[in-house]
């Protein structure tokens, strides 16, 4: 959510083409597209933890909630490298460190 939160900062306050960059059409819609997979993804983590209050079964649940939220926040940080372009993938920010981090889990830990 750290990352949410310096995106939306951000383009808020950085000026492209006579308007802040939050005031134009393609970005409020990858900004809206980012909230629905965070809120998505965590309503899936929290239905998974309810089945594993509730009984012995809920591996699909939580194969389920693992592959949504892993692949939800690779689309999200991809989007907010997108927002920033070239300084999007510097150490400055710090999503080329979640890019690579999501992508080894994408591609080490199976169920995606």
């Amino acid at each position: 959510m750290k990352s949410h939160t310096l995106v939306l900062d951000c383009v808020k306050s950085l000026v492209v083409l006579g308007k802040t960059l939050a005031e134009h059409g393609g970005v409020q819609w990858m900004l809206c597209d980012n909230d629905m997979d965070i809120h998505g993804a965590t309503l899936m983590v929290l239905y998974a933890a309810s089945q594993a209050d509730e009984g012995p079964s809920f591996r699909e649940e939580t194969a389920l909630a693992k592959i949504t939220a892993t692949e939800a926040s690779a689309r999200g940080v991809d989007r907010s490298m997108q927002l920033f372009g070239a300084w999007g993938v510097t150490k400055d920010l710090p999503f080329e460190s979640q890019y690579q981090e999501l992508r080894t889990r994408r591609i080490g830990e199976g169920t995606s």
